[in-house]
């Protein structure tokens, strides 16, 4: 089986609401996706969605690795052209999950394959209101769509994300837990302050509050925190997980296809988080439809607490020709779904396009 054509399609779906916290809010998924296509007229797809502060990559810079590497694809059987994706995992991480995606499609990858009976991923909802008056009714909305946790995104603002989270705490009235993410936001000084002032209550954890590169900060606010500590922006592959674990530098890593690269890797980046007693989060809340369905597949076998690839809920539209099964803030993986990319969609919301043949 040998590869005969490589196309990229760079789309841009438009959320249904703005998603983020107050200075980074974002309001369209902008996301590539690859096809891989075979002597045989098989096709395989991946995704990654580039954006900085994500990942260390430029979209600019990623683009380019696509051009180059379709054109080393394409000849290539699916043994020769998996060799040349190593090299890559480092330097473009999520640059390089649209191909990897793609090959282990082609590949008939065992965690692709449909489960036998329905398997059901329960995710999170995030929490849109920023006016504190307004956090009472989405909470009670979120508990009656069936979701248990609700994450909320933090802005720069300590005191009056401190307001935030209280209300939150006092709507939900303990029938829920709350994720806090500070995406990287805060100094140490500002991390301190807020975890200071945070009552524990309901709280499962607080992500990435400082620079993904100030692992002395993340030691001292998980020190000085009553809630367990999440790193993601600092983990982007096994030796960030072992990192760490050796610096006890948090409770929790969240891992994403697009860090890891492969499933394989992903599979072994939860397994090795788990025996260095470290916790784990699977799931990309920027992501499309393609991408949240490969890592819900990965949390069948893993995962023991509710998800964050729920990407796929955001935009307007949805990429797959029948939409992924999703109900009571669960994703139903059922042995009769079939991740088929609908082309007219692909027509109609590409901003850019590149075929190598």
């Amino acid at each position: 089986m040998t590869i005969e054509c490589v196309r990229i399609y760079e789309v841009d779906l438009p959320f249904e609401k703005p998603y983020g916290g107050s200075a980074n809010q974002l309001s369209s998924l902008t996301t590539v996706l690859a096809e891989v296509i075979t002597s045989e007229g098989r096709s395989g797809w991946g995704e990654a969605a580039v954006y900085t502060g994500y990942t260390h990559e430029s979209l600019i810079d990623a683009k380019q690795f696509w051009r180059e590497t379709s054109e080393q694809l394409v000849g290539k059987n699916l043994d020769d052209a998996w060799a040349l994706l190593p090299a890559f995992f480092q330097p473009f991480p999520f640059a390089v999950t649209a191909f990897a995606s793609a090959l282990e499609m082609l590949s008939d990858h065992p965690v692709l394959r449909p489960p036998r009976g329905n398997e059901i991923i329960p995710l999170l909802a995030p929490l849109y209101a920023r006016d504190v008056d307004k956090i009472a009714d989405e909470i009670e909305e979120n508990i009656a769509a069936g979701y248990s946790t609700v994450k909320i995104k933090l802005g720069a603002d300590v005191d009056h994300e401190l307001a935030r989270v209280r209300a939150a705490q006092s709507a939900g009235g303990g029938r829920l837990l709350l994720r806090l993410d500070a995406n990287q936001r805060y100094t140490r000084d500002e991390a301190l302050k807020f975890v200071n002032g945070l009552d524990s209550e309901a709280i499962e954890l607080l992500e990435q509050p400082c620079d993904a590169d100030d692992w002395e900060s993340a030691i001292e606010v998980r020190k000085a925190a009553s809630v367990p500590l999440m790193l993601d922006e600092s983990i982007y592959g096994p030796e960030d997980i072992v990192k760490t674990a050796e610096l006890s530098a948090a409770d929790y890593v969240k891992l994403k296809l697009m860090k890891f690269s492969t499933l394989d890797r992903l599979m072994d980046g939860i397994s090795m988080a788990g025996k260095l007693g470290l916790r784990t989060v699977i799931g990309n809340g920027v992501a499309s439809d393609l991408g949240c369905w490969m890592e819900a597949c990965v949390a069948r076998f893993v995962m023991n607490n509710d998800g964050e690839m729920n990407g796929f809920l955001k935009p307007i539209i949805q990429i797959f020709e029948d939409p992924l099964p999703y109900k009571n803030g669960n994703i139903i993986l059922s042995p009769e779904f079939k991740p088929i990319i609908n082309r007219k969609i692909l027509d109609e919301y590409s901003i850019w396009t590149h075929e190598t043949t």
